[in-house]
């Protein structure tokens, strides 16, 4: 038996959102349509009566949202191309190119902008195999690479197979429903009948998750803007963290400090295992981490927010990661709609890897 996914607008297997998302333009957007292309407004104004509001979200936030690329299983005769990924290689499956859907109910792709093995558009479903091989699996391009990122985090390679398996597992309606598919997030608001629905507060759900207008200006203006001559802002880098009047009086307190007599080498060692509320805890019990090591900040950024892939590409030598840890930890979602999304997304992409991490091991039935 299918889910309820077989029957309504098509969606991403990664994040469950349709790819017929919808925007409703703002009055002065209207007005400059009105003035150039009357044509081109009414094919931006929405068909149904529902549309995000769009002094909510912009257009170049939603950009993506109609797109999509497809898994197909790789036929008797597949002879590799160039350009090819490595993972597909391998793979008992392959990607299409691009396409932008056409219709809500439709089981067509819509046309791929270029050809890839042979395969100019392909049908459709969120369904399991019984519609067998030929049928594509679709995806947003962009949540595909977040899929890609837990992958090589997670398994150390790109499984399309997995992904493959755990779609013909999550289409099983009482499979599905067991393992909380959709997610809760997405299923409240789209999954009660057959269209999407545009509830105020979910614009989030159709932001684009990597290419996040303002992000990465936001990185470079906290990176360039840091006097490197200023004395670094080390205070504990957790919620509940003790403040610097209490650590002082909790150190004069408890006697002897045992890490005192260790070699700074081993301190740093020692902070590299643990997690941020582990550290501001230690920090109670021991003055010998009063200070922090400026780097330290970015290792807690990569361990407990891996979804800020931006922060590699960052001057080391302009940028206070105390500061920047907090920020990210604290207002990452403030005015940034494509952020919210991409956590919620990269959350999602962990589950579906610990689900190909079961199959593998023929735990999951």
């Amino acid at each position: 038996m299918g889910n309820k996914l077989s029957y309504c607008e098509r969606r991403c297997q990664i994040c469950t959102v349709s790819f017929r998302v919808k925007r409703v333009p703002t009055p002065e957007e209207e007005d400059a349509w009105h003035a150039r292309d009357a044509a081109a407004l009414q094919a931006l104004q929405r068909n149904d009566g529902a549309g995000y509001d769009g002094s909510v979200i912009s257009t170049e936030e939603m950009k993506g949202i109609n797109t999509l690329r497809c898994l197909l299983q790789k036929p008797a005769d597949f002879v590799p191309e160039e350009g090819d990924e490595d993972f597909e290689r391998d793979s008992s499956c392959f990607l299409t190119d691009f396409a932008v859907h056409q219709g809500p109910y439709i089981y067509d792709s819509g046309t791929f902008n270029t050809v890839r093995h042979g395969v100019s558009e392909a049908k459709i479903t969120n369904d399991n195999g019984n519609f067998g091989g030929e049928w594509g699996m679709p995806f947003h391009p962009a949540c595909f690479e977040i899929f890609k990122r837990v992958c090589l985090r997670k398994l150390g390679f790109v499984d399309i197979d997995g992904l493959w398996r755990v779609r013909d597992l999550r289409g099983l309606f009482e499979y599905s429903m067991g393992c909380g598919f959709p997610p809760l997030s997405v299923r409240q608001y789209a999954f009660d009948d057959e269209k999407w629905h545009h509830k105020p507060g979910t614009e989030y759900l159709a932001a684009n998750p990597v290419d996040i207008p303002g992000f990465q200006e936001l990185l470079n203006h906290l990176s360039d803007s840091e006097d490197t001559s200023k004395e670094p802002n080390h205070q504990a880098p957790s919620p509940g963290a003790p403040s610097h009047s209490q650590s002082h009086s909790a150190l004069t307190t408890s006697g002897t400090d045992i890490f005192s007599t260790l070699p700074p080498e081993l301190l740093t060692e020692i902070l590299w295992s643990l997690s941020a509320r582990d550290i501001a805890n230690l920090r109670l019990a021991s003055r010998s981490f009063r200070t922090l090591p400026p780097i330290l900040f970015k290792h807690l950024i990569r361990t407990e927010m891996p979804y800020f892939w931006e922060i590699d590409g960052l001057d080391p030598r302009g940028t206070d990661w105390a500061d920047l840890y907090k920020m990210l930890q604290h207002n990452w979602s403030s005015g940034l709609l494509g952020l919210r999304n991409r956590v919620r997304i990269w959350h999602e992409a962990e589950k579906i890897v610990e689900m190909i991490q079961e199959t593998n091991h023929g735990l999951t039935h």
